[in-house]
């Protein structure tokens, strides 16, 4: 392991460390189904505070089973997508769920301060490229250098927000062992267990208070929505939204908050980043936008 502590637009320092490439996720019940890849949906320009976004009703088709996902989310925090996908049962190869993952307006600015030239100079032996664009866009396609990048970005309490839509009706037990299955896939989970020390227990403690909002919740239709928010002090709040058949909503219901911070980072590093992520397509098109940010 090896560390790089720095301070530039805040005084949070930022560690990282090499990763293995992360082990195969399971078979389960989630697993992801290629989709034709789309063109970006945030502007390159550095200087995003200057740019508009996207108009809020403007929203993109994620899978055609299901509505039209917003390519921006409003509430307390303003998301706007990065990427976009389905996950499916790769040895039935049939759709599971159609994915996107957000970022929070307000943090897009730190993604340049964490990825910044003089963090990625430590990389660029391992990253071809001729540009500082170039270089972090290499990193965020290594299996190994991208889980650095995506650790750090986490560690500067980046919020995003995964919106999860089954394309079949399901459960909400389904949902909770798909999310604890991904988690335990994860190499970073594998090393952690190995060490046995506090974030052993932390982890064990996060995957206890994963269980409980999904306790006799029963059915979950499809077309309904589950999001998964990583707030700013790394914890995860989850709800759910339900709709009719028109794609009207019906209900919004908060399902509770996991406290533990390893979950959510464990979650997001398996969406954004290693060899094997639970959705190879949405993190293609989410470090992609990553990528045009710095």
């Amino acid at each position: 392991m090896f560390r790089l502590s720095r301070s530039r637009a805040f005084t949070s320092s930022f560690k990282f460390r090499l990763l293995t490439a992360s082990s195969v996720a399971s078979v389960g019940l989630f697993t992801f189904l290629q989709v034709v890849p789309e063109r970006s949906l945030i502007w390159s320009d550095a200087s995003l505070s200057k740019l508009p976004l996207p108009d809020i009703t403007e929203s993109i088709s994620v899978d055609k089973s299901v509505p039209a996902f917003p390519k921006n989310i409003g509430g307390k925090t303003d998301f706007t997508l990065l990427g976009y996908g389905t996950r499916s049962v790769t040895f039935l190869s049939f759709r599971v769920y159609a994915l996107g993952i957000y970022i929070a307006k307000e943090d897009i600015p730190k993604v340049q301060t964490v990825l910044d030239s003089k963090f990625m100079s430590n990389f660029t032996n391992k990253t071809k490229g001729s540009s500082h664009f170039e270089h972090v866009s290499n990193a965020l396609k290594d299996a190994t250098l991208s889980s650095i990048l995506v650790e750090n970005l986490l560690d500067a309490d980046i919020r995003f927000k995964v919106r999860i839509v089954p394309v079949r009706n399901t459960d909400f037990n389904h949902l909770k062992d798909g999310l604890i299955k991904s988690i335990l896939a994860s190499s970073k989970t594998k090393e952690i267990q190995r060490e046995q020390g506090d974030l052993a227990t932390q982890l064990d403690q996060g995957l206890d208070e994963l269980r409980k909002p999904f306790t006799t919740r029963g059915s979950f239709a499809k077309g309904n929505t589950l999001l998964l928010e990583r707030l700013p002090n790394s914890s995860l709040e989850l709800s759910s939204e339900t709709y009719d058949k028109q794609g009207l909503l019906l209900k919004q219901t908060h399902l509770g908050d996991i406290e533990s911070p390893i979950i959510s980072k464990l979650l997001l590093l398996q969406y954004l980043s290693g060899d094997k992520p639970l959705s190879p397509n949405t993190k293609e098109k989410s470090c992609e936008q990553l990528s045009l940010l710095v």
